[in-house]
C-alpha cells in the first residue's frame, strides 16, 4: 500500500514538472533556455541539476510570476514527501 503513495507522489511531481516547464517555455523563454530546455523525460543530467538549483534557490521570485512560484512550492513539497515516504518504506523493509 505504501508503494502506491510513492508512485502517486512521483506522478504528481511529473505533472508539476511538466506544468512548470511549460510555463517557463511559454512565458519565460530565456529562463527555460538557460535551464537547458528542461522536458519531463528528455532531460540531460546537466539540465536536471540546473532545474534542481532553480527549485531550491530564490531565483524564481525574480520572474514575478505567481504561477511559477506555486509550481516551485508544490515541487518542493513533493520532493519532501518523497524523501519522507522513501525513508518510511526503507525502515519497513529493514524490519527495524
Amino acid at each position: 500500500m505504501r508503494w502506491i503513495i510513492v508512485i502517486a507522489i512521483f506522478a504528481l511531481f511529473g505533472i508539476a514538472s511538466w506544468t512548470l516547464n511549460g510555463r517557463l517555455k511559454s512565458a519565460h523563454r530565456e529562463t527555460w533556455e538557460r535551464l537547458g530546455h528542461p522536458e519531463l523525460f528528455a532531460n540531460s543530467f546537466e539540465a536536471s541539476i540546473k532545474v534542481t538549483k532553480f527549485l531550491f534557490s530564490q531565483e524564481y521570485r525574480s520572474l514575478n510570476d505567481r504561477y511559477v512560484a506555486t509550481c516551485v512550492w508544490v515541487m518542493r513539497a513533493l520532493i519532501g514527501a518523497l524523501i519522507v515516504s522513501s525513508l518510511v518504506l526503507a525502515k519497513d523493509t529493514t524490519g527495524t
